[in-house]
């Protein structure tokens, strides 16, 4: 039994002391077919957090009693094999996600560690699941840590018999949000503006967050403006994609990977605005280029230009 059905046979446990879906509807101020989506005989759709906070209010209860199991009806509702029914512990959807991340917790070396993979502050997730939490585990949060420790949509929410394992090679959410910007950088061609256009960002900050690696991490408020404006899921950015990673394209003898040669071009513009120095002259820029376009075509990424921007001016010092 996982907190889902928890909260709809709540659900309509208020309802039924109410009256019925349409006396709660009315009590909600939403229509009777929205509460019939959530609590009637073919439920559509899951009662999130808000609502759940909605529905005890409009029923009398206290804050997260939704949440909770509260009598023998309930009981007699079989649960999912796996998993360890909630209904013995009396726990709140809050508590059992705390002890599930904390579990997960402990497979990373450092509590900055987990808050590193997760892309938050230690802070933050202090107030989440340190000795004192402060605030309860979203739903938004609990789908990024689930994605973080490569568990299945939903684990947060169930009491589990065994001890969480994660797998050795767990990705951070910095690094699944880097790889799906260089998708889209990928997909939307070669030139900075352009990407920047498709994206509705500033051509400076389209190209630090399509470096490899990233000069800045996409944040959360970025994250779903861009998703928005591309029509995406709503946490697109969050979730690795492997069926939309094509394989890089083979290149023929002699020709130029021109998505290559744009991130030199742009780590190198990058390089010499973050030294303050002089723009250098086109023939010493080019050879520049030329060097650095060589030096990161084995790696397939743009290596630190600097070195090589330092050289070429150097030597075309040198030869003037």
């Amino acid at each position: 039994m996982d907190i889902r059905t928890i909260r709809r046979e709540n659900a309509r446990r208020i309802a039924r002391e109410m009256g019925g879906v349409a006396a709660l509807a009315r009590a909600l101020e939403t229509p009777n077919s929205g509460v019939s989506q959530v609590i009637g005989k073919n439920p559509r759709r899951n009662i999130g957090d808000s609502m759940a906070r909605r529905i005890e209010s409009a029923g009398g209860y206290h804050y997260g009693w939704l949440d909770a199991y509260h009598g023998n009806e309930q009981a007699k509702t079989p649960h999912t094999p796996g998993e360890v029914s909630v209904y013995p512990f009396a726990m709140e959807a809050g508590e059992i996600r705390l002890k599930n991340a904390r579990r997960l917790s402990e497979e990373f070396a450092s509590l900055k560690g987990f808050s590193e993979a997760l892309g938050i502050t230690q802070s933050q997730l202090s107030q989440l699941i340190g000795p004192n939490p402060r605030r309860l585990i979203g739903t938004t949060m609990a789908r990024r840590i689930e994605t973080v420790c490569k568990k299945d949509k939903g684990w947060l929410d169930v009491i589990h018999a065994h001890k969480a394992r994660i797998e050795p090679d767990i990705t951070t959410i910095k690094e699944i949000r880097a790889r799906n910007v260089r998708f889209l950088r990928s997909k939307h061609g070669p030139k900075n503006r352009d990407f920047a256009d498709a994206l509705g960002i500033s051509e400076s900050y389209a190209s630090q967050i399509s470096h490899n690696p990233p000069i800045t991490n996409l944040g959360d408020k970025k994250a779903r403006e861009i998703e928005t404006r591309l029509n995406l899921e709503l946490g697109w950015f969050d979730h690795a994609h492997p069926e939309k990673a094509k394989p890089r394209k083979q290149l023929k003898p002699g020709q130029i990977d021109e998505l290559l040669v744009a991130s030199c071009v742009s780590a190198m513009m990058e390089v010499i605005e973050e030294e303050g120095m002089e723009m250098p002259a086109p023939r010493i820029f080019s050879a520049a280029l030329v060097a650095l376009y060589s030096a990161s075509q084995p790696a397939e990424s743009v290596i630190d230009p600097l070195p090589i921007l330092r050289s070429a001016i150097l030597a075309g010092t040198v030869e003037s």
